[in-house]
């Protein structure tokens, strides 16, 4: 059970108060209290509702670090793939990825063979302990005609490999089942609060926190502040040091992608950009985008865009997207990818390594490989500490390493990490062919997908079967992706509060399809009835959620 409670808050002080509820916030929490911190967390919007929402759907393995000759990436990669499929085997799933080879240099199909039998070897402890409907499949070599068979827009003549990688079936529940953990064990999180400014006292650090709700204004005590706010890092630590930020510092990288209604690929499939990886100690030339399928559609990406501005004026340009879409109608030209129905993205960190040498707005910039962690000792506030993670993949690596500078700043010795094997909310399943069978069995009188809607909500589906046979109404299906009963779910025990958080974050139904303004009033006039909304407050949900769909191609 999820409940904002944010006079909670203010009536301790905390070893640790994480400000940001992306991944790498929320996963920090889960740490932090699953090492017997004492743990808040606040966030300014809903959890997962910044750049996490921007995300690629995909948990590296890290066969690309091969190319970058960085092995501890790599085996990190490895590691971290490996935790997701194990804790979370309902919201995950293996992928295959096809790379096309050809001609005589590192694209050959000598050279990718090899390629993949090293990381193979490399990566050998991927499967350790996972479901058996969760295990990655070993690669192999595809001829021309299998190549063209899977991919058939592919140049002709394309042989190819074939590797597997793990993707996120629903991010956003994964987001919200780390926030869900950390509240579980005892952490006071609350999502719409916002973080100003710091001051010291006797009892550690006061930081002001406004209820973006109610307007109210009051202060939260902790040893130890973590700045988990992503592209907002660097503005949020000069805020709360009283250190404003110059516009001229920021430099960010626009990760968009385009998701098409119709899936037409049974696997992501590598077609080439315009544009060279910077970064590759072993270079195969251009840089590749994907084509991946994603639930009922098809997602491409990612094009990688100069933002050169402060994050709060991001937005993702109608322009851009025009041409990113051209890019890939050149690189796949199938008629089914002829009508995107979103554009989604959000703001990276820019790798250091590159940020001299850009040449242009559109793909001469590179996001980050690695995540940042920024101890803010130097500056005079040794109780603050920044975090910009890059990837899913690593949140609980980033989030063991941030936790163990929290107890050097405590003073404190390190309690062991068990978060590599501790349960996330919703993944608590023995066998997950029973339980998707089982439970899909119960929901199939209420769902037209009952074996889709116990995966998205795992464990926590015995909620939902719960709110279906007390409340006959509670079938009502109030858009495509949303019942009553998952309304009433995500309101009552999911702290949503607006009609966002229902449309793009409980559940995918603004993720996969752009809603008409008939559907998101119906949705907002029943959630109106649930937390008593008045005058035209349902109006203005459904205005805001509009904003949220973007420009249209």
């Amino acid at each position: 059970m999820l409940r904002r409670s944010p006079e909670k808050i203010a009536d301790e002080t905390f070893d640790l108060l994480v400000i940001g509820g992306g991944i790498n916030g929320v996963a920090i929490a889960w740490e932090g209290v699953l090492r017997g911190l004492s743990v808040a967390l606040v966030e300014r919007g809903d959890y997962g509702s910044g750049s996490s929402a921007g995300n690629f759907r995909t948990l590296h393995g890290g066969l690309r670090y091969l190319q970058h000759a960085d092995l501890p990436r790599l085996f990190e990669s490895v590691r971290e793939q490996n935790y997701f499929l194990r804790v979370a085997p309902h919201l995950t799933r293996p992928l295959p990825f096809l790379v096309p080879c050809s001609g005589y240099g590192m694209k050959s199909r000598g050279i990718l063979s090899a390629g993949l039998t090293l990381y193979e070897l490399l990566a050998r402890t991927r499967n350790s302990r996972v479901d058996p409907e969760r295990v990655l499949p070993g690669g192999r070599l595809l001829s021309k005609e299998e190549t063209s068979e899977r991919a058939p827009y592919l140049p002709p003549n394309t042989g190819s490999i074939l590797f597997f990688d793990a993707q996120m079936t629903q991010p956003d529940r994964l987001t919200l089942a780390f926030a869900q953990s950390a509240a579980a064990r005892g952490a006071i999180v609350s999502n719409y609060l916002s973080a100003s400014s710091l001051a010291r006292t006797k009892d550690g650090i006061q930081v002001t926190l406004k209820d973006e709700e109610s307007g109210g204004e009051f202060a939260a005590v902790a040893k130890v502040v973590v700045n988990a706010t992503g592209p907002w890092s660097e503005k949020t630590a000069g805020a709360l040091m009283g250190r404003p930020v110059s516009a001229d510092s920021f430099l960010f990288s626009k990760g968009l992608q385009l998701f098409f209604p119709k899936q037409v690929v049974d696997c992501a499939v590598a077609v080439e950009s315009r544009h060279r990886d910077k970064l590759a100690v072993v270079s195969r030339g251009t840089r590749s985008y994907f084509l991946m399928p994603w639930r009922s559609g098809t997602i491409a990406g990612t094009a990688d865009i100069v933002h050169r501005d402060d994050p709060e004026r991001y937005e993702l340009k109608k322009e851009e997207g025009e041409r990113f879409f051209e890019e890939i109608q050149d690189a796949y030209p199938d008629k089914d990818l002829s009508a995107p129905e979103l554009l989604f993205g959000g703001l990276r960190p820019v790798d250091p390594a590159v940020k001299a040498s850009l040449s242009g707005d559109y793909g001469s910039i590179e996001a980050a490989h690695r995540d940042q962690i920024k101890d803010h000792a130097a500056d005079g506030f040794p109780e603050l500490i920044s975090v910009i993670g890059i990837k899913y993949t690593t949140v609980r690596s980033v989030a063991e390493q941030v936790i163990d500078g929290v107890f050097k700043r405590l003073g404190r010795a390190a309690v062991k990490s068990t978060s590599l094997t501790a349960p996330l909310r919703g993944g608590e399943i023995s066998s997950l062919k029973n339980f998707r069978e089982e439970m899909g069995k119960a929901l199939s009188p209420f769902s037209s997908e009952p074996e889709q809607l116990a995966l998205d909500y795992g464990t926590d589906a015995k909620s939902l079967l719960k709110i279906f046979t007390s409340d006959q109404s509670a079938v009502e299906v109030l858009c495509p992706g949303v019942t009553s009963a998952q309304l009433q779910l995500a309101v009552k025990d999911e702290s949503a509060l607006h009609l966002s958080d229902i449309i793009f974050r409980r559940t995918v139904a603004g993720t996969t399809r752009r809603l008409t303004r008939d559907e998101l009033f119906r949705v907002g006039g029943e959630m109106g009835k649930l937390l008593g909304w008045r005058g035209d407050r349902v109006e203005r949900e459904v205005t805001e959620c509009e904003r949220g769909f973007g420009v249209s191609l």
